[in-house]
C-alpha cells in the first residue's frame, strides 16, 4: 500500500501526517517501544507494555493515547508555517482538567528538524506542569531513521515506507519556500513590527528578539525576571501562505495591539520575585500607566489587546510606545524589591 493519494490530496497534510503516525503506534509494537524509548526513557519499558487506546483529532489534539495508568498527547506538524508558539502548552492545559493527578501525562510534539526545538523547554517551565508529568521533541526524520532499523515485514515495510517518504517530500518541499512570505500586507507589518523592536531596544537595557508567526508579529523579552510579548495580531488564511486578511483599509492598517506578560523561570527562583508575583495574580489585574488595564488570563499571563487602526508609521509608534510602557512598569516594580528586570543587569 502506498500512502501519496493520501499525503497528495485535499485532505490536511497534519491530520493525514496524525493518522500515520497513530497507526505505527497502535499497530507496530516494536515502533512503539522505540517511540518511547527516544522520547521518555525512563518510562519506555511502562509506556511500551500498556494497552492503548489510540485517537485521532480529539479535542484539538493531534494524537492521544489513554491508558489505565498514563495519558500520552502528541502535537505533529509537518509544515513549519503550521507552528505555533504556545500552542502545546495550550493543549497539555486543556488535558489538566481532564486527567485525574496521580496520572501522568506524556507530552510529545513531533515536527520537522528545527522547528520549535524549544516548545517542550517551555512547557516544562510553566507553574501549571505537574512534577509527574514529561515533555519530549522528536523530529519526523529522526523517526524516519528509527523506523529504518527496524526489522518489519515486507508488506508491512511498504506501508511505513511509503508514509515517511511522503512525509519527508513535504518537509522537502517547504523548506524551500518562505514559510510566510514577505510580500503586500505582510511585508508591512514585518517592517512596522521590525523598526518597532528597533526604536524599544534604543530605550531600554533588556534584550529583545522578534517572531512572525500566522497570525501576528511579535517582539519579546530575553533573559527577563517577567516575560512579555508584544503582538501585532490579525487574522490570517488558514493554508499557505498565510495571507493577512482584512488588515488595509485605504492608508491605514486595522490590526489588534497585545501586550502580554508572564513571571518567568528565572523569576520564579528568586523567592522575592515570585512572592510579589503571586500578590499581583491573586489582583487580577495589572494597571499600566500609558496603555490600562491587563487582565489574568487562563493561563497566568496578564494581557491587554485593543484593535487599533493607524497608518504604518503611527502604528510603529504606538508598539513601541506600549512596549515602553510595560517594561518601565515591570522596572518599577522589580526596582522596588532590589531586582532588575533583566536578569543579566544587577540592580
Amino acid at each position: 500500500m502506498h500512502l501519496r493519494h493520501f499525503f497528495r490530496g485535499l485532505l490536511k497534510k497534519e491530520e493525514v501526517a496524525s493518522a500515520f503516525l497513530a497507526t505505527l503506534l497502535e499497530q507496530d509494537p516494536a515502533f512503539r517501544k522505540a517511540f518511547f524509548q527516544k522520547l521518555f526513557p525512563d518510562a519506555a519499558v511502562a509506556l511500551a507494555s500498556a494497552r492503548w487506546t489510540v485517537q485521532v483529532e480529539v479535542d484539538r489534539v493531534d494524537i492521544r493515547l489513554d491508558s489505565d495508568a498514563a495519558v500520552v498527547i502528541i502535537e505533529n506538524k509537518v509544515k513549519a508555517g503550521a507552528y505555533e508558539r504556545g500552542q502545546v502548552l495550550r493543549y497539555y492545559e486543556s488535558e489538566l482538567a481532564r486527567v485525574p493527578a496521580e496520572k501522568p501525562i506524556f507530552v510529545a510534539f513531533v515536527a520537522p528538524d528545527g522547528v520549535g526545538t524549544h516548545e517542550t523547554d517551555y512547557l516544562g517551565m510553566m507553574d501549571t506542569f505537574r512534577k509527574n508529568d514529561s515533555a519530549a521533541s522528536v523530529s519526523w526524520q529522526t523517526l524516519s531513521a528509527i523506523s529504518d532499523s527496524l526489522k518489519q515485514e515486507k508488506t508491512w515495510r511498504w506501508f511505513v515506507e511509503s508514509g515517511f517518504n511522503e512525509i519527508e517530500r513535504i518537509i522537502d518541499e517547504d523548506s524551500r519556500r518562505p514559510v510566510y512570505p514577505r510580500e503586500g500586507t505582510r511585508a508591512l507589518l514585518v517592517r512596522i513590527a521590525d523598526e518597532a523592536s528597533q526604536k524599544l531596544q534604543s530605550l531600554s537595557p533588556v534584550k529583545l528578539g522578534r517572531w512572525s508567526g500566522r497570525d501576528h508579529e511579535q517582539i519579546f523579552t530575553n533573559k527577563t525576571h517577567v516575560t512579555l510579548w508584544l503582538d501585532l495580531a490579525f487574522d490570517a488564511e488558514d493554508e499557505p501562505p498565510y495571507l493577512p486578511v482584512n488588515v488595509q483599509e485605504g492608508d491605514c492598517l486595522k490590526v489588534f495591539l497585545k501586550t502580554q506578560f508572564k513571571l518567568s523561570g528565572a523569576g520564579r527562583k528568586a523567592p522575592e520575585i515570585k512572592s510579589w508575583w503571586t500578590q499581583r495574580i491573586a489582583e487580577d489585574v495589572f494597571y499600566v500607566p500609558g496603555i490600562g488595564e491587563h487582565r489574568l488570563n487562563e493561563r497566568g499571563w496578564f494581557v491587554r489587546s485593543v484593535e487599533i487602526m493607524l497608518p504604518a508609521d503611527d502604528l510603529t509608534d504606538a508598539m513601541a510606545q506600549a512596549g515602553r510602557a510595560v517594561l518601565d512598569e515591570l522596572s518599577r516594580h522589580l526596582g522596588d524589591l532590589g531586582f532588575s528586570l533583566s536578569t543579566a543587569v544587577s540592580s
